[in-house]
């Protein structure tokens, strides 16, 4: 019982369940940049100055790690290349694409995880590499629109619908579904929205501050918990470079109390076929999970004079006890080409 309990506390850690409580003050603070601005020595205004013809390509490495105790473990390593390319620019701001170029995936890992991730890859690369995201942002480098969002969506569901098919031809899954765990009941709550997140998360992240002024210098914040969130601490620091370059990085730890991680898996458990490990799970859970999790949630993003970001880093990390998983999203410039205006 031990064991399984372990299992279904990482499937709460690897599933991010109950996060989404914990995040969402990394978009609190932040102030709009007025038309009219007049640099200081105490604020950072995140600005764009591209140029039409501006190429920058990025590698988007996605990493997953579950810790237990002095045991660390890489259970995902997956590879993705994209290309930002400026086609106009006006006064009013830019239009833009994003292409996917490449993804590479680490075929060395073993572990069920990376099973999952690597069916996932194989799918995606034979479908997104060569797609290409057209959107504008306003002056300032926010996104203001996204236009062939339709061919976005149509292409999401249907690849959605394809790595479901793939996941439940294998074996674990099959075995999972006895259990009475179907995958396919979870595509049935899945979202065009939540699909199409998954193509624009990372271009999201690379203009996450553009049109905003930032107090430079390092900042703390503590919240009590509410109906919506739950009590945490928070920091930020932005620093610029004799060079011009600057970096804005911030952390948000969170509390997730016993009581909340209860509720999640007996509904996960309850869900299952086997009623004696429903049984079991009541019987053990209060007395091996006796400490609240943990929840980090940490973003960092440096930038080039000019606005472009050379280097974006989002990592979140789950505790409980000896048991952490953590995945990290690090986005990182390969090759830039710069039109001189």
């Amino acid at each position: 019982m031990k064991r399984l309990m372990s299992m279904l506390i990482v499937c709460f850690i690897a599933c991010g369940l109950l996060v989404s409580k914990a995040q969402g003050k990394q978009n609190q603070s932040k102030q709009t940049v007025e038309a009219d601005t007049t640099a200081t020595d105490t604020t950072l205004d995140v600005i764009a100055y591209f140029a039409k013809g501006d190429t920058c390509d990025y590698w988007i490495s996605e990493t997953k790690w579950k810790i237990n105790g002095k045991d660390t473990i890489k259970t995902t390593d997956i590879a993705t290349k994209i290309r930002l390319v400026v086609t106009d620019s006006t006064a009013t701001g830019y239009k833009m694409n994003y292409t996917f170029m490449d993804i590479d995936n680490d075929t060395t890992t073993n572990s069920l995880e990376a099973k999952l991730a690597n069916a996932i890859a194989e799918r995606v690369g034979k479908t997104v590499i060569g797609t290409t995201i057209e959107f504008e942002t306003d002056e300032y480098g926010t996104i203001t629109k996204i236009h062939n969002l339709s061919q976005i969506k149509k292409q999401a569901k249907t690849l959605f619908k394809d790595c479901m098919k793939d996941l439940a031809n294998m074996p674990e899954m099959k075995f999972m579904k006895e259990l009475g765990f179907d995958i396919s009941d979870i595509s049935k709550n899945v979202s065009t929205d939540e699909l199409v997140e998954g193509y624009v998360e990372e271009l999201k992240d690379l203009f996450f501050c553009h049109g905003n002024t930032y107090k430079i210098g390092e900042t703390e914040e503590h919240e009590d918990a509410t109906e919506n969130s739950y009590e945490s601490d928070s920091n930020r620091s932005v620093s610029i470079d004799e060079d011009g370059n600057y970096t804005i990085q911030g952390e948000v730890i969170s509390v997730i109390p016993q009581s909340d991680i209860k509720a999640l898996l007996s509904g996960f458990v309850g869900a299952l076929k086997d009623k004696s490990i429903s049984d079991n799970f009541e019987k053990e859970f209060d007395s091996q999970v006796n400490v609240d999790a943990k929840n980090s949630s940490w973003f960092a993003i440096s930038c080039y004079p000019d606005g472009w970001p050379y280097e974006v880093i989002k990592q979140n990390k789950v505790k409980l006890g000896d048991l952490e998983k953590v995945s990290q999203t690090h986005i990182e410039e390969c090759y830039f080409s710069h039109i001189k205006k």
